[in-house]
């Protein structure tokens, strides 16, 4: 069962989604590595989403660890970026958000088999 700590909020400044090149090229690296939605395993409609967002990490803009695949295809009924990176709210962040979309594979894939 998911369990949802209360999201948080948080306003990111309009210049951390101005990131340039070098965004550009930890996303392609993140995707090539991490090519699948981390909930549900889509490989479509992809999002390199921080887990801990800019205004509340900036050093932590580009590393790997601070970033998760999640994607938008709706593939069960879910938007996964909004769902677990957002807890439903897109001014919120979830930094559970690994556990948490790790728990809904799990359950998808214990209901497949």
């Amino acid at each position: 069962m998911l369990r949802f700590l209360a999201p948080r909020q948080v306003t990111p400044p309009a210049e951390a989604w101005q990131r340039g090149r070098r965004w550009r090229n930890a996303r392609r690296l993140h995707l090539l590595r991490h090519g699948t939605c981390a909930a549900c395993g889509s490989s479509t409609r992809l999002h390199v989403h921080h887990v801990l967002p800019p205004a509340v990490a900036p050093a932590e803009l580009y590393e790997g660890g601070n970033l998760v695949t999640l994607c938008t295809s709706y593939r069960y009924g879910v938007n996964c970026h909004l769902f677990f990176g957002h807890c439903g709210n897109w001014g919120n962040y979830n930094p559970h958000v690994r556990t948490h979309a790790a728990e809904f594979l799990a359950s998808l894939t214990m209901h497949v088999a």
